[in-house]
């Protein structure tokens, strides 16, 4: 049986796997910093579009 946290990171590492670069692995790390990334554009357009 797979404990909460288990599942947690089985998790964080298909996100990963869906959104990596070639040559990334597949890490929890790599799917919070993809997030990060992708946050970080949304709120740069958003800044575009406001001003």
């Amino acid at each position: 049986m797979i404990s909460q946290q288990g599942a947690y990171q089985k998790a964080r590492r298909l996100k990963a796997e869906q959104v990596r670069e070639p040559g990334e692995r597949r890490t929890p790390e790599v799917a919070r910093e993809c997030e990060d990334r992708a946050a970080a554009e949304h709120r740069a357009e958003r800044t575009l579009i406001l001003v």
